[in-house]
């Protein structure tokens, strides 16, 4: 019943009819590991893009499709985004499979900036387990320190900004913690571990980073919590946030098309910052609903 509802909601999301982007399905963004390393494309049709948008799609444990956005996406893309939604493997993989394939993708976007169809800013979007890659993924990519530490090499060149939604951060700690119980139920098919993840606690190793929204549900622990540490870390450096915390509903992932007047609020807020991003540098802002 549970995966009956799920999938009439993805249809229901699904349901968007892009009217002036175009997609282009199952890019190949690595010829070395083309099974896998695909993505979806998303461009506006007839206009110059106003920014890309490189989207990590959720589901690190469960392999999530990366079709699951394609409502989302051709939404942004509708909007004046360029949006890439890549497929980066499962959790089963391990950790350091998928981030080095996510590595690969950013890599291409930037490559190839005439097939993208945008040559300006670039902005990070991410979703549940794909925000907490999304944040090693910032840290690789202007953190020298923190690149050499990892033994991860990748060119400087990153992102301008993020908008996160409805994750726990830290990993490691959420493994020895309280978790959400999809969370537990991957880890537990996937018998996987703290090793399996890497053992990586990116929040407390940041000292640079970009200007940030956060979007959490304040009625999940951890995700509350280690929301709340990640937004005090970057106001800590300097960095301007805005922070969106729902206190009654589900996590601010499932509203982005469900219809409603959270989804509405939702998205007009994100396409302010995003605004403020492309225009310059963001005024925190902080939201509660």
């Amino acid at each position: 019943m549970l995966q009956l509802k799920n999938r009439i909601k993805d249809l229901f999301r699904n349901g968007y009819h892009a009217r002036n982007s175009i997609c282009i399905k199952n890019v190949i963004y690595d010829d070395g590991d083309a099974e896998i390393c695909r993505g979806d494309l998303y461009t506006p049709e007839g206009k110059e893009s106003r920014a890309v948008i490189f989207y990590i799609k959720g589901g690190l444990f469960g392999g999530v499709a990366k079709s699951r956005r394609r409502g989302y996406a051709a939404r942004l893309a509708d909007r004046g985004y360029t949006v890439f939604v890549p497929e980066y493997g499962e959790g089963s993989e391990g950790y350091e499979a998928c981030l080095n394939r996510l590595l690969k993708a950013e890599s291409w976007l930037k490559r190839n900036p005439q097939q993208v169809g945008a040559s300006g800013k670039m902005l990070i979007f991410a979703e549940t387990t794909g925000a907490a890659l999304a944040v090693e993924l910032i840290l690789l990519k202007r953190d020298t320190a923190y690149r050499s530490a990892r033994g991860i090499e990748t060119t400087p060149i990153g992102f301008h900004g993020a908008v996160l939604f409805s994750s726990v951060w830290d990993l490691d700690k959420a493994l020895a913690g309280k978790l959400p119980r999809a969370l537990r139920k991957h880890l537990d098919q996937w018998n996987a571990s703290t090793e399996d993840l890497g053992g990586i606690a990116p929040t407390s190793k940041i000292t640079t980073f970009v200007p940030t929204f956060v979007a959490y549900n304040a009625r999940v622990e951890p995700v509350n919590r280690q929301s709340k540490a990640l937004l005090s870390r970057l106001r800590s450096i300097g960095i301007p946030i805005w922070e969106y915390c729902a206190s009654y509903r589900n996590p601010p992932v499932n509203w982005q098309l469900d219809g409603s007047e959270l989804s509405e609020l939702l998205n007009r807020d994100v396409d302010a910052f995003v605004e403020q991003i492309t225009e310059g540098r963001p005024s925190p802002k902080y939201i509660e609903i």
